[in-house]
């Protein structure tokens, strides 16, 4: 078996896959490291109740002990991304669980090597993810490229065009040309008929979908004052950008943007310059009204400015909440680390909106999931031009994941 699981949040993706992989003596579960515990062992625990705490973590390099698992003195091995470097011994036969496979969309990236070679070498393979594609198109060659890992088979599984990403991109892609640093880079566009021509391809491959049984509520927006307009001059007259924006990538220069956005800029050594606090102070405004509100905010700087008030995330994490108006926490670090986290919270109040729709819908989900204590649930965002614009993104990037999940 190699099969991809798209089913949508909380319908029940770890459940399924280790129903399917009971018969078997050995899996190897691969894992974002902050589920490990939270998610994967007691979920082992719960759905294979002969052999479900028979279980081993890789859990630093110093844990060589995974021979153990090798030769089947235990069924499950888990393993966080960043430790498969560690993995040094595998049985005959094993089966393998990918989970968030979009963790491995970049074919060329250390992780998705890691990943591929034991790929390669196991029997079954499952990748589990509600997001198939969270940024473009591309996303799904990189998964199909750890699905099968040699050309010859990927091509005689999906097509000449899966061979390599050259083909891929020149089968459905649309050529463009960005200038970056003085050069002339080709990129990839991506439109509709092609992703549905990309997921008649991978159906095949991929288990009857389970939709959720929940929706989100509306995005509500929230009125701040304007950070950017008429203050970008200072900004500077405190800042040295000769070269740099021409020197870094796309992705940097938004980078900034959502730092004028927020009212701030990091100065050369490191510190922040702040010239407003629109956001922060309605923030601060919402979490007086409310309460129970967990906020997400991008930038060191930011979250700074709101610790006085609330509790961090991570101390919520180990620690529960023993204080503050409000929880706040970083989407880029904490992603589906926010497990649980929830059940404190009645609203979520997003500060900076995250690029990609995996950290968004993942999130969102999760506060219907396992905010328990509360009937009602608000997802608020402030209301800034960049803010809107990143909605923008998030929305395109939805409506490609719903071709690719074959959606109607």
């Amino acid at each position: 078996m190699r099969s991809f699981i798209f089913d949508d949040a909380g319908t029940g993706k770890t459940k399924r896959a280790i129903d399917l992989f009971a018969p078997l003596r050995s899996v190897l579960v691969v894992c974002p490291a902050n589920v490990m515990e939270t998610s994967w062992i007691p979920q082992l625990k719960r759905w294979d109740p002969e052999r479900g705490d028979s279980v081993m973590l890789l859990r630093d390099m110093r844990n060589l002990s995974e021979s153990a698992w090798a030769h089947s003195e235990f069924k499950y091995l888990i393993s966080s991304y960043e430790m498969l470097k560690s993995l040094s011994f595998v049985p005959a036969h094993y089966g393998m669980i990918v989970d968030e496979s979009h963790f491995v969309k970049n074919p060329r990236s250390n992780r998705s090597k890691m990943v591929r070679a034991l790929s390669d070498k196991a029997d079954d393979l499952l990748m589990l993810t509600g997001t198939p594609a969270p940024k473009d198109l591309e996303d799904i060659f990189g998964q199909c490229s750890v699905m099968y890992p040699h050309r010859a088979d990927r091509a005689a599984k999906f097509g000449r065009e899966f061979a390599t990403l050259g083909s891929f991109r020149l089968a459905f892609g649309k050529a463009f040309s960005m200038h970056i640093n003085g050069f002339d880079v080709r990129k990839y566009s991506y439109e509709d008929d092609a992703t549905r021509v990309v997921y008649d391809r991978l159906s095949a491959d991929v288990l009857e979908r389970r939709e959720s049984e929940f929706t989100l509520p509306e995005v509500e927006w929230v009125p701040c004052r304007q950070n950017v307009e008429g203050r970008i001059s200072e900004w500077l007259e405190s800042w040295s950008l000769d070269g740099e924006v021409t020197g870094v990538s796309a992705s940097s220069v938004a980078n900034k943007v959502g730092q004028l956005d927020d009212g701030f800029a990091y100065r050369d050594d490191g510190s922040p310059y702040v010239f407003d606090s629109g956001k922060i102070d309605g923030a601060r405004d919402v979490a007086g009204e409310v309460g129970n509100l967990l906020i997400w905010a991008r930038f060191r700087a930011v979250l700074d400015e709101l610790a006085p008030f609330g509790v961090s995330a991570q101390h919520v994490v180990h620690n529960g909440v023993d204080g503050g108006s409000y929880v706040y926490a970083n989407p880029q670090s904490m992603g589906t680390g926010v497990d649980g986290l929830q059940k404190y919270c009645a609203d979520q109040l997003w500060i900076d909106l995250p690029y990609t729709f995996a950290e968004w819908q993942q999130a969102n989900a999760r506060l219907i999931r396992r905010g328990t204590r509360f009937s009602k649930h608000r997802i608020l965002v402030m209301d800034t031009k960049w803010n809107r614009k990143v909605f923008d993104v998030i929305e395109g990037r939805r409506k490609l994941d719903e071709i690719i999940k074959g959606e109607k």
